[in-house]
């Protein structure tokens, strides 16, 4: 797994990093689901539930993980998906 292309990005008060990795044939990665920005079509993607009910109450990751298998480039963010659509939300909302 190549992980050479490392980049970070800055807005208002926060800092988020976004990792470039080139996955090799049937190579796999599992990361918690919101962390995941973008991937080539090459790749494929499964959604797997936590193993362990203490794992998915307690762990603070949530109860289901992503396996991402290659070929192909994936783009991870050190912001989940969720984070981002809040700092977003502001410039979509008409104020009255």
């Amino acid at each position: 797994m190549d992980k050479s292309r490392i980049g970070t990005t800055q807005k208002e008060n926060c800092t988020k990093n976004i990792v470039l990795l080139t996955m090799q044939y049937r190579q796999e990665i599992l990361i918690s689901t919101g962390y995941l920005a973008a991937m080539e079509e090459t790749c494929t993607m499964d959604v797997v539930a936590v193993k362990g009910v203490k794992n998915m109450l307690v762990g603070g990751e949530g109860i289901f993980n992503t396996v991402v298998r290659g070929p192909g480039k994936v783009i991870l963010q050190t912001m989940p998906i969720s984070k981002v659509a809040e700092l977003l939300t502001p410039f979509f909302t008409k104020n009255k």
